[in-house]
C-alpha cells in the first residue's frame, strides 16, 4: 500500500482564520482548518472554554433569525405605542387614586422600553435598540413630571392627594350622586345637620364659598349635570333651562327639602329663580349672585370693567394649544386657561384669586374644549330668551348681590329686581362675577343676614 505523502503543515492563524470563515453562513466547504483540531474547536466554541487561541471564535455570536428579529420589533413597537397613547390618557390624573393610577401606566411605558431594549441588545439590532431606550427616556420623563411638580421643584406645584374644599369644618358631610331617568348622574355635597336650609347649584364652585353658613345650617350643593363632577348620559342630554330646573326638583325630592332657600350663581341664578317661581310652596327666599340677565336682549359683555382680558395670556394658551400642550399635560394647561381666560378677567381684583381653594381643572366637565363646548349648547337651548313674566310668581325675598366690576352690566341684575314682586338687590362696589372672593366678609354677612330673616344694609328695592 502506497504510502500517505505527509501533509503540509499548516500555521496556526490559517487554521483559525479558515474555523472562523466555516462559521459564516454560506462559506466556502473547501475550507476544511485543521483536520486534527475541528472537534475540539466545536467543543471550545460551545462549552466557552476555548484552548489556546481559540477564543476569538468563541465570542462570535449566530446571526438572530428572521423570528427573533419580528419578535423584537414587536416589543419595541409596543413600547412605542403604549407612549404615544399616554398622551391621550382620558382620565383626570391631579391627585389621588387617579394619579397613582396614571403613574402605574407611566411605569408600564419605562417597563416595556426596558424590556425591548434589553431584546434589542441581545440580537444586535442598533435601531430598535435605540428606540427602545427612547421610549424609556419618555416614560421617564413623564414620570419626573408629575413627581418634580410634588416634590418643590417644578413651577406649578401640585398635591399628591386631592384637598377637600371643605377641610376644616367639623360637619357632618356626605357625598354621593342622585340617577336621573336618562341616566346622568347629578353629583351632591350634603353638609351639616338638621333639616336641608339652602339648596345651592353649583358644589364644584361655590363649596369653599359657602362655608361660613355651613356652620350654622344644613346646606346641600349639586353640580349641574354637565358641570364639576357630575356625569351627564350624553352631551346634549337635559340641556337647557328645563332640563336644569328638573335637576333641582330631583335633587329636592331626593332630600324631601321643605321650607328652604335656594342660590345661584351665574346661569344657575336663572335656574333657581325659575325653580322658585314653579314651587313658591316649599321655596323660601332666593339668592342670586352675578346672575345673568332675565332676557336675551339684556345679555352682552362689557370687558372694560373690572381687570378685562389678557391679551397676552390668550395668546400664550392660543401658542400652548398649537404646540399640543392641551392633549400632553391637560391639567397644567387647564389651570392656566381658568386663571387667563376665565377667573382673571371677570373678576374686579384679579389678585383674589389668591382666596380660592377650588380647583376646577379636577374635573373632567371643566376642561377647557368640554367646559367651552358645554356652554355654547346650554346658551343656545336658551333661544331668545325672556323669563321676566315667569318668576313673579314668587313672592318670596329675593337677595340680588352683583359687582359694579362684573362685565355682566349690572343693569341685567336690576332687571331680575323688576321682575320679582319682593326683591333687592344689594351692589358690591368694584367686585366683578365672583364677589365672595373679592369681597368676602360683604357678601358673607348680607347672605347671613338675608337667610336669618333680613335685609342686609345697602340692599335697595326697585
Amino acid at each position: 500500500m502506497p504510502k500517505e505523502p505527509p501533509r503540509p503543515k499548516r500555521d496556526s492563524i490559517d487554521d483559525e482564520v479558515d474555523a472562523l470563515l466555516k462559521q459564516l453562513p454560506g462559506a466556502d466547504p473547501s475550507l476544511k482548518g485543521d483536520p486534527e483540531e475541528p472537534a475540539a474547536r466545536g467543543v471550545a466554541a460551545s462549552s466557552g472554554t476555548p484552548p489556546g487561541d481559540a477564543g476569538a471564535a468563541a465570542s462570535v455570536r449566530p446571526e438572530p433569525s428572521r423570528r427573533d428579529r419580528v419578535f423584537v420589533w414587536i416589543r419595541v413597537g409596543l413600547g412605542a405605542i403604549i407612549g404615544t397613547a399616554i398622551t391621550q390618557w382620558p382620565y383626570l390624573h391631579e391627585c389621588g387614586f387617579s394619579l397613582l393610577g396614571f403613574l402605574a401606566a407611566l411605569l408600564v411605558i419605562v417597563a416595556a422600553g426596558v424590556w425591548a431594549s434589553v431584546w434589542a441588545w441581545k440580537t444586535r439590532m442598533a435601531t430598535a435598540h435605540l428606540l427602545a431606550l427612547a421610549v424609556t427616556a419618555w416614560g421617564l420623563a413623564l414620570v419626573t413630571n408629575q413627581v418634580l411638580s410634588r416634590t418643590g421643584y417644578a413651577r406649578a406645584r401640585a398635591a399628591w392627594r386631592c384637598p377637600d374644599p371643605t377641610s376644616g369644618l367639623a360637619l357632618r358631610q356626605r357625598g354621593g350622586t342622585i340617577g336621573r331617568p336618562d341616566g346622568t348622574r347629578l353629583r351632591y355635597r350634603d353638609i351639616g345637620s338638621g333639616s336641608v336650609s339652602l339648596i345651592a347649584a353649583g358644589a364644584m364652585v361655590l363649596t369653599d364659598f359657602l362655608r361660613p353658613l355651613m356652620e350654622q345650617q344644613r346646606v346641600v350643593l349639586y353640580d349641574p349635570r354637565h358641570r364639576g363632577a357630575s356625569r351627564p348620559v350624553s352631551d346634549t342630554a337635559g340641556v337647557g333651562i328645563e332640563g336644569e330646573v328638573d335637576d333641582l326638583a330631583a335633587v329636592r325630592q331626593h332630600f324631601a327639602a321643605v321650607d328652604f332657600a335656594v342660590l345661584g350663581w351665574s346661569h344657575t341664578g336663572a335656574t333657581v329663580a325659575r325653580f322658585a317661581a314653579l314651587r313658591p310652596d316649599i321655596v323660601t327666599r332666593v339668592v342670586l349672585i352675578a346672575p345673568i340677565p332675565p332676557r336675551r336682549a339684556s345679555y352682552r359683555v362689557d370687558w372694560s370693567r373690572g381687570t378685562g382680558q389678557d391679551s397676552l395670556g390668550l395668546e400664550l394658551l392660543r401658542i400652548m394649544r398649537m404646540r399640543g400642550e392641551d392633549r400632553t399635560n391637560p391639567t397644567d394647561f387647564c389651570r392656566r386657561y381658568w386663571e387667563i381666560a376665565v377667573l382673571g378677567p371677570w373678576m374686579g381684583d384679579a389678585a383674589a384669586l389668591e382666596r380660592s381653594t377650588m380647583d376646577p381643572c379636577r374635573f373632567e366637565n371643566e376642561q377647557p374644549k368640554r367646559r367651552e363646548a358645554s356652554l355654547a349648547r346650554l346658551f343656545d337651548a336658551f333661544g331668545n330668551w325672556d323669563w321676566t313674566s315667569n318668576v313673579g310668581d314668587f313672592a318670596g325675598p329675593v337677595l340680588v348681590i352683583h359687582g359694579t366690576a362684573d362685565p355682566f352690566p349690572i343693569e341685567g341684575a336690576a332687571e331680575w329686581i323688576q321682575s320679582f314682586p319682593n326683591a333687592r338687590l344689594l351692589s358690591i362696589d368694584g367686585a366683578g362675577h365672583i364677589p365672595w372672593l373679592e369681597q368676602p366678609d360683604v357678601v358673607y354677612g348680607a347672605i347671613e343676614k338675608f337667610l336669618g330673616g333680613e335685609w342686609p344694609e345697602g340692599a335697595v328695592g326697585r
